[in-house]
């Protein structure tokens, strides 16, 4: 409700707003055929690099320069996201742990949080 009234009032709400949920939904739903895929990924750049949004078309930019990639990641079942998580976790207690001890404690920080 409160996005909808803000996509009434800012054009540049709504286009991002749309940009973003098709966007979603390409990479939730990952079609199974290669062409279709492609085909949507290429009709969600070409958009995106032509909107008003700056941040979107960025975005946009970033993606192409990296275009086999994404094609890969919205072929391919598995991600690096549990990794990731692990990595940011540690680095967290890292920065928590920063000048109060030695490594011995942050090593049974980091064995007592996992």
């Amino acid at each position: 409700m409160y996005l909808d009234h803000l996509c009434r009032l800012d054009p540049e709400i709504a286009q991002a707003t749309e940009l973003a949920t098709t966007f979603l939904t390409l990479v939730r739903e990952r079609p199974s055929d290669r062409r279709e895929r492609q085909r949507q990924v290429d009709d969600w750049l070409a958009y995106a690099v032509a909107s008003t949004c700056s941040s979107l078309h960025r975005f946009a930019q970033g993606l192409q320069s990296d275009y086999d990639a994404v094609l890969a990641g919205l072929r391919l079942p598995t991600n690096n996201g549990q990794l990731e998580g692990q990595v940011n976790q540690l680095k967290a207690i890292k920065r928590q742990m920063f000048g109060r001890a030695k490594f011995d404690l942050l090593r049974l920080q980091d064995l007592y949080a996992a």
